[in-house]
Order: C-alpha cells, then structure tokens, then sequence
C-alpha cells in the first residue's frame, strides 16, 4: 500500500506545529472536539487541454488554472471522516491548500465546489470528472502569496457526516475560469518532500459528539468507523484502517463500502491491461498492454491506443473507433432480461424494453426499481417512489404544525416563495440552455462550415450560461436569497420566519427525507442546505426535461463552448458528429423551427402542470395549516384543484392536446394530404433532430415505436408528465398529500 493519509486528534481547540501533526502516528481517539486531518486520503487534477490524462496517484502538486481558451485545470480532494462518529454537530470545518507556487495576483479567486458522485483518484480525468455542485461551497482569495489557503466547509462536512451519499470531496477550480491563464499549484498528499510533509491538504473540524447512554446508542451504518463506543455520555468511533500490505495499491475507505484498494496504476483505460512491478525502479513500475479485441463491441470496431495524451479517443475504452454500426442493428447488452437490443448508432448498445415477468428476472438487478426514471422498473404497477423500494413520499397525515397565527401562516408563506423560486430557477435554466442549443443547431442547419457563425453561437452561449456556475449572480444564489428571504431570519442574529423543526417535519414542509441538514434543524444552515437540494434537483430534472426535446443538445452545448460539468443529469444523447444534415435551404429551416417548436411547446407545458398543480396544492396547504378543521374552507379548496387541474390532460382543449398540437405545427403537415415539414427521417436522424436516441426510453414509457410525430408528441408529454411530477415534488415535498386531499386530476 502507498501511505494514502495522516490522522491527528486534538483535545480542545490547541494547534500543533504542522509538522507535528503530519507525524503523530498511530491517530488519538476523536473525543475531542477538534480534529486535524491530514493528509487528504485522494486528491488529483485534471486538464481540460489533454482530457484523459490521470494525475491522481503520482503527482505531488494539485494544479488549478483559469483560460479564455482551453488551458483549464481544476483539483479534486477528499479527506477521511472515518474519526468522526455519524450524528456529531459540526460546529466548524475548515480546509487548507497549501500554495506552493505564488500566482502574484491578488484579486486571483479560487472556489471549493462539493462532488456529488464517487471518483477515484487513479482514473479521475477531465472526460470522467465527477458531477459537482454549481453553486461553491466556499471561495477565497489565493494569488496573494504561498502558504495555506482556507476554505469554509463546515455546511459540507456536517452534511457528509449526515449521509454518506454525500461525501464524496471537493472539486477546487477557478471562480470564472475565463479571465486568465494563472497558473497556481497546491501540494498534494503525494508530498515525500520533508521540509512539506506538513504543507499536505489539511482540514480542520470542530464538532460536538452525539450524546449516548450505552455503547448501542453509538452504532452506525458507516463502513469507516469501528469500535463505536459511548465514552462519558459521548459517542466515540475509531476510524478504518485500510493498508492491504500491497505497495501497487493506495486504500481508500468509503463510508457506502468499506476499504477500495486502488490500483496505483490503472491508467484509467478499459482496453488496456494494467500491470505493476514494485520490484523495479519506481518511474517504471506501471506497464499498459492495449488489447484490440476490447474495442470489437458489436456496435463499434477500433484500436486500443491507450494514449492519456490523445483527445479522439473514447474516454472510458481507450479505444480510436474506426467503424460504427448503424442505429437499430441488433446486439446484446449481456443482460438476459432485456430485448431486444440495438446499437444507436454512435457505437454503444442500448438495452431493450425490460421483461421482468420473464423467469429468474423478476429478482435481478436489471429489474430492481430505479427512484427516478419515470418507469415501473420491477412491473409491480408502481412506479419511481411510489414503489415500495423506494424512500415513501412525505406524508403529514392531513394535518398542519398545530399554531394556525404564527407557525401555520409563516409555512404557507414560506412554501410559496420556495415554489416561485424554484419554477423560475427552472425556467430561467431551461430558457438559456434552450437558446444556446437553438443558435448552434441553425449553425450546422443552415450555416455549416460558418466559423463566423459558429462563433456567434458561442459568445450567446457562454452569455446565457454564465449564471450557472460563475459570479455573484448565480441561479443558485437567487434561489437561495428569495428563500432566505421569506423563510429565514428577518434580521440578522433574530431567528427564522419559519422554524427549522416545520422545514424538516412531514406536518411543515416535509424536507427531511431530502435534506440531511434536517437532523440537526436547528442549525442556522439549514436554509442553505434546502436550497442546495432543490437546486441540484431543478438542475437534473430541468435538464432531462431539455434533453427529451433536444436529443441532441450534448452535443450542442459542448459546440456551444459550455461547461457540461456543470449540468448534472445531461445523457450524452444523440452525437451528430457537429454535423447537420446536408439538405436544401427550406428543409434545413423547417429542421431549426421544429427543434425550435418542441422546446418551446415543452417548456410551456411543464409550466402549466407546476402552476395548476402547486395552486392545488397550495390552496389546500392553506386550509390545513391556516384554518385546521375547517371543512368549508376544504371544500373550496377542492373546488380549486378540480378548476385548474381538470384543464391540463382530457378534452381538446386541454393542456396535453396543446402540446401535441403545438408540435404538429412545428413540425408536421400543415394540411391533410400534404407531407409534413418535417420528414420522419430527419426528425429521427442523429443529423436531424435525433429522436432515434429516445426509442428505448419511449418504449420504457409505453411507447412503442417512433413511425409519426404523433408517436414522438404522446413520448413527449408522458416524459413531460413525470419529470413535471418530480419537479413538484422537489420544491414541495408534501405535494402528493396535498394533491390528494384536493382531489386534483390526474392523467
């Protein structure tokens, strides 16, 4: 095993030398009440500029680079909590970088944003970066001179202590990223250098531990920490040691599985066979073997080149495709449950239609139920969190928090205003990913080869996604403002409008089963935390949402010059090469107002479900909460669900029927007998608008094939239906409750 990190607890708030601490081995039980952890148990850099380049397990500086062009660098760490018993309040949480290189500048400004996925820091590169926050945890000032750079982590650490789905580190970048090419190196845990041992990545937590009785108030789920004890009325834990005696590994624990051995060198490639020989020097200890056969798929041939270096390379295999099977030839996925297969056409092997009625699936993993894909995976006839596997939705039993006047009415206020907030996060998102994909999509169209129109493109869409992850006026800080402001504190050191035990219960807002800061509600960042939640959820949903109606849009928006790390929940979709189709001026048009069409048709829709579904919501919100017991008020309450809901999915009027009408305009015939403005081939051609890419998930949903845009519509809108569910959901955790209580229709 290569030494992956250093632990010190410290009695009392004292602070040792750092060298000190670095050294103070075996690690002293974590009954104090801060803890120094040094070093990072992985940390790493990736390149945008040589995109599968793996830096993890050999490089001792952590680099971090902003670019107008392409010379971008972001670092990942993650420390080990492993000494930290599960339920402690975490009262501070610091970490420190230390800057080995002075950047001389000033005003240079880095940002810690949280990793919202497992990574591993052997494999970890730009095209396999790990999804992360959009909004930083924390940003500090760091090209002022060497030395450790703090950053305030402390909502993080309590919220990974809370739930161990959510640590998983922290990625370290540039605050804008476009302003210069800066170039500032941390040291990392691969430091050997004594003189900075100490200057390792470090983070410092001050934390109060869980009360206990007996050593059973002290046991945990959490696969790093052992020997839970109750120690005068406190909890105590000693954190896993992970060394496997083997100098080709470096052990890291996971708080979901235990100790993960990994391979010092795996050079992250699938096709290559990785071999170490710690007997030799140690620049020549890894060996990669390429294995050609890897790269035969079924729907792709290649060459296993392996070569970190090299940008046209598949960033999983390894491999340089040199052919690619058309869509819809047949191949297997290896899974017996599903058929039948297909490759998509852009070499991967897309599963058929479940059948989990046929013998030995029903228990497989291929039939278990995904909690958010819109799909009754198990075939139990219950679908996403209605399942049984699945986390119960909130449930308050019909009732309010019990104090109509002054915990009631500031609870309906609150609700309305996080509604808002997050409809309009929603909706601002979804408009500037729709007009950057909009203005890329004509390039290729109509304008192909137009590197003047290209670059048009680009500057719109790096203007409309600059509020995604960059400066003081992020969506994530708007949203978080207008809750803070109607749910928070009116003044600072008062204390909140709503109380954080009616945020969290299922007889107030009913955040709990989606916020791990609910489990301390009293802490003054809990706000922050249900704004996180329903950010990241917005997020992913508004982005599945847009991919449904642009196929394509990956591949647009990467043309576009747009960040995908920043959009969780992107599918890679359909891959048209930046290629369109290559057809006359008018089919071209009717091509870019079709995509055109659907996106706005889409978009309304949604919005339209949110609204009436939330003002059923909220007026029978109003009645339990405002007016307890109050039948008449109930009834006009149900009065008002029927009213708005009604509109949205039966008669030719309906919402539904717009939908499909809308889209019809844009893209079919515009009278009978005439062909459609759209031809189904291009309508479904990874050149065209790609919907081909959609067939397994329409088929999933009920839909069997695409033959018509009256096929592709009824997709749509069943996708449409569900992610508008889990939208509501998001932003109002009780809204199936409610919805019930008022009788609403449903489709």
């Amino acid at each position: 095993m290569r030494p992956s990190h250093l632990r010190t607890a410290l009695r009392g708030h004292a602070a040792l030398p750092a060298l000190a601490l670095a050294l103070a081995i075996p690690a002293l039980s974590a009954r104090a009440d801060t803890l120094v952890i040094q070093p990072s148990n992985q940390d790493a850099f990736v390149m945008k500029s040589f995109p599968n380049r793996v830096t993890g397990t050999r490089n001792t500086r952590l680099r971090v680079e902003a670019s107008p062009a392409n010379k971008i660098r972001r670092a990942l760490v993650q420390f080990p909590l492993g000494s930290i018993p599960p339920g402690a309040t975490v009262s501070s949480a610091a970490i420190e970088l230390y800057a080995s290189v002075n950047a001389q500048s000033s005003t240079l400004t880095h940002a810690l944003h949280r990793v919202t996925a497992p990574w591993q820091e052997n494999t970890v590169k730009w095209n396999t970066l790990p999804p992360f926050a959009a909004a930083p945890s924390a940003t500090a000032l760091v090209g002022d001179g060497r030395g450790f750079k703090t950053f305030d982590v402390t909502a993080d650490v309590q919220s990974a202590i809370n739930r161990c789905s959510d640590d998983h580190g922290w990625l370290i970048k540039d605050a804008a990223e476009t302003a210069t090419n800066l170039d500032l190196a941390y040291i990392s845990q691969e430091e050997k250098h004594p003189a900075d041992i100490g200057n390792r990545p470090r983070l410092t937590v001050t934390f109060t531990p869980p009360p206990c009785a007996t050593d059973a108030d002290c046991r945990d789920a959490n696969f790093c920490t052992t020997n839970e004890r109750c120690e005068a009325g406190a909890c105590v834990v000693d954190p896993v040691q992970c060394d496997d005696g083997n100098p080709c590994t470096a052990d890291v624990c996971d708080c979901a599985i235990g100790c993960r051995p990994q391979a010092i060198c795996d050079d992250g490639f699938a096709c290559t066979t990785d071999g170490c020989d710690p007997t030799k020097p140690e620049a020549e200890w890894c060996t990669h073997t390429p294995n050609d056969g890897a790269c035969a798929t079924g729907c792709s041939d290649g060459a296993c080149v392996g070569d970190p270096d090299r940008g046209d390379l598949d960033p999983v295999t390894g491999c340089f495709v040199t052919s690619v099977e058309p869509a819809g030839t047949p191949c297997s996925d290896g899974q017996t449950c599903t058929a039948p297969d297909q490759c998509d056409g852009s070499g991967a092997c897309v599963p058929g239609p479940k059948d989990c009625g046929a013998p030995g699936c029903g228990g497989s993993a291929v039939c278990a139920e995904d909690c958010g894909n819109c799909v009754d995976d198990d075939g139990d006839g219950f679908v996403d969190r209605r399942d049984p596997q699945c986390a119960p939705l909130v449930d308050g039993g019909g009732q309010g928090v019990g104090d109509p006047k002054f915990r009631g009415k500031p609870v309906v206020r609150c609700q309305k205003a996080i509604r808002a907030a997050g409809s309009q996060f929603g909706k601002q998102l979804r408009t500037r990913l729709q007009k950057c994909a909009d203005g890329v999509f004509l390039c290729l169209q109509q304008k192909p080869g137009d590197a003047a129109c290209l670059a048009k493109a680009r500057a719109r869409c790096l203007k409309q996604t600059a509020p995604l992850s960059a400066g003081p006026a992020t969506l994530d800080q708007r949203l978080g403002a207008k809750i803070a402001k109607a749910c928070g504190p009116k003044k600072p050191g008062l204390l909140p409008v709503v109380p954080g035990t009616d945020v969290c219960g299922a007889t107030g807002l009913g955040f709990a089963g989606d916020v791990a800061a609910c489990a301390t509600p009293q802490s003054a960042a809990l706000l922050s935390a249900v704004t996180s939640a329903i950010a990241e959820a917005h997020r992913c949903r508004t982005v599945q949402l847009f991919t449904t109606d642009v196929p394509r849009a990956h591949e647009l928006l990467g043309a576009g010059g747009v960040d995908l790390s920043a959009l969780p929940c992107l599918a890679a979709g359909a891959q048209g090469g930046n290629l369109g189709l290559g057809k006359p001026a008018g089919v071209a048009k009717a091509v870019v107002g079709c995509q055109r069409g659907i996106g706005a048709a889409g978009a309304r829709f949604v919005k339209q479900v949110l609204d009436a579904e939330q003002r059923c919501a909220e007026t029978v919100a109003q009645c339990i909460q405002t007016r307890p017991g109050d039948a008449k008020c109930l009834a006009r309450a149900r009065g008002v669900c029927r009213k708005v809901t009604s509109k949205l999915y039966q008669g030719a009027q309906s919402r539904e029927a717009k939908l499909k009408a809308a889209i019809a305009r844009a893209c079919g015939s515009t009278a009978p007998g005439k062909a459609p403005r759209v031809a189904l081939g291009d309508l479904r051609s990874v050149l065209g608008l790609g919907y081909d890419t959609l067939q397994p998930g329409c088929a999933a949903l009920g839909v069997a094939g695409l033959a018509s845009i009256g096929d592709v519509s009824e997709c749509l809108v069943r996708e449409h239906v569900c992610r508008a569910d889990q939208l509501l959901t998001s932003q109002t955790p009780r809204a199936h409750e409610l919805l019930g209580i008022g009788q609403a229709a449903g489709r």
